[in-house]
């Protein structure tokens, strides 16, 4: 219920200001949502469970299983933040 609260008092108050409109995205927006989103149930049907489930759960109960994903999730989050944050310029980060 609090979700669904979030969301009509949200488009209530957009509603009432005038500021309410639908923003469909570009084809390429399109394309890259759909490659990460099926990246991600990848890894999550690979690693047995989300992040939640194998870096907090699982690595409390000491699960070698999930310390490796655990290690691969990191190494993920580092490999994309560098790609989406690198500088294009040439100049060294």
């Amino acid at each position: 219920m609090l979700v669904l609260g979030i969301v009509v008092g949200s488009l209530l108050t957009s509603l009432e200001d005038r500021e309410f409109h639908v923003i469909l995205p570009g084809k390429r927006q399109i394309i890259k949502t759909v490659i990460g989103s099926s990246m991600m149930a990848f890894g999550a049907l690979v690693a047995g469970g989300c992040i939640v489930g194998n870096g907090l759960v699982k690595t409390a109960q000491f699960s070698i299983k999930a310390w490796i994903a655990l290690i691969f999730i990191a190494m993920g989050i580092w490999l994309a933040a560098y790609i989406f944050y690198a500088d294009r310029s040439g100049k060294k980060m």
